[in-house]
């Protein structure tokens, strides 16, 4: 996987998933507002979970990538006003596994330290910790401006010489990206206005293809389904589906290494939504995305024929969720990964004690 690939997982499913509050305050049947709504001084965490399986198919062979993730973010509310909010976000946990050809499994998690954690995982992600980017957005809650990316870049580059994932970070983590970013949250994914019990929308939102260090566009129909009881909390309740804006679209791969002329063959996506209304924010989201890439049919020449198309594909599914957490219930799991962590490290250094005890034995003999 490239370092553009992971930095687009991680970017996408992590500060992106804090900054979609709604405001939903209507009975069955009435006009809903869809409109980020922020409380000054409040903070919220939100815990997002994703997994990639991609599979290629190219003349060499068949590879399979794919990657798991839990990824926790505080997000805090600066301040807000009809006219603006600034915000801030910070990672507070990455728990992250990749399997890839050639260079195997490769994890790490933040509150669970390993022996067998990987250290460019670990290098991309551990200066992540804690450090927030600050976030201002307009009345219609677009951004306008996006701090302290330059510096947390600084950071990770400090400790990530020779990182075979940190070029690809640095190109693909840019202020305006995460702009772009958010901002398909709060103007795509959310309406901004009112909207009955029932009523659809449409909108343009962006998925991941993994490893091909791109981005596919589908058109995606939102429908406010429903308000009711939720954990006995009133909720919004909206689902999405949606399809490769249009099929065939060539796809310009970044960076060479593959053919060329791939096109978007297929694919499909579906989704929930589930909101507080009394609080305006998210409580839970999760997707499905299913994406076919393909060489397109080769063109007959003047005799009717055409070559042999070439085999090359590239299928990649994806499952995505967030929920929001108190700060008390992540406390709560904070302290019994630590527990975890004892208890893992105790059994590595017993472990890593017998190995070298059998390599006493060896050498005696």
């Amino acid at each position: 996987m490239t370092g553009k690939s992971v930095r687009k997982t991680v970017c996408g499913m992590t500060i992106l998933a804090t900054l979609a509050g709604f405001t939903a305050a209507a009975t069955a049947g009435d006009k809903v507002m869809l409109k980020s709504r922020y409380k000054p001084g409040e903070k919220i965490y939100y815990q997002s979970k994703s997994n990639i399986i991609q599979t290629i198919k190219a003349p060499m062979g068949e590879m399979e990538f794919s990657m798991n993730q839990l990824r926790g973010d505080v997000m805090t509310v600066v301040s807000s006003s009809k006219t603006e909010s600034k915000l801030t976000s910070a990672m507070d946990r990455m728990s992250f596994e990749m399997s890839m050809p050639m260079m195997g499994d490769l994890k790490y998690d933040s509150d669970i330290p390993s022996m067998e954690e990987a250290p460019p995982i670990r290098d991309l992600f551990k200066p992540m910790l804690g450090e927030a980017l600050t976030f201002t957005l307009d009345g219609n809650n677009k951004v306008s401006s996006v701090g302290g990316v330059q510096e947390l870049i600084r950071k990770v580059e400090e400790g990530s010489q020779g990182n075979p994932f940190i070029q690809g970070f640095k190109q693909a983590f840019t202020e305006e990206e995460v702009k772009q970013e958010i901002d398909q949250l709060n103007t795509r994914m959310l309406p901004n206005r009112e909207i009955e019990v029932g009523g659809t929308r449409t909108a343009q939102i962006e998925e991941s293809l993994g490893q091909l260090g791109k981005t596919a566009t589908f058109d995606c129909t939102f429908k406010l389904d429903r308000i009711g009881d939720r954990g006995g909390v009133r909720s919004a309740f909206i689902s999405f589906t949606g399809k490769p804006k249009s099929l065939n679209d060539k796809i310009e791969i970044p960076g060479g290494g593959l053919p060329a002329g791939l096109k978007i063959k297929g694919g499909k996506l579906k989704g929930e939504i589930a909101f507080d209304i009394e609080r305006g924010v998210v409580v839970k989201r999760s997707r499905q995305v299913e994406c076919d890439v393909g060489m397109p049919e080769p063109e007959k020449n003047a005799e009717g024929d055409a070559p042999a198309p070439m085999n090359f594909s590239a299928k990649t599914l994806s499952t995505h969720s967030s929920v929001m957490m108190s700060m008390k219930d992540r406390e709560e799991e904070r302290k019994k990964n630590a527990k975890l962590a004892a208890e893992l490290k105790a059994r590595e250094e017993k472990e890593f004690d017998g190995e070298d005890t059998d390599d006493d034995d060896d050498s005696e003999e």
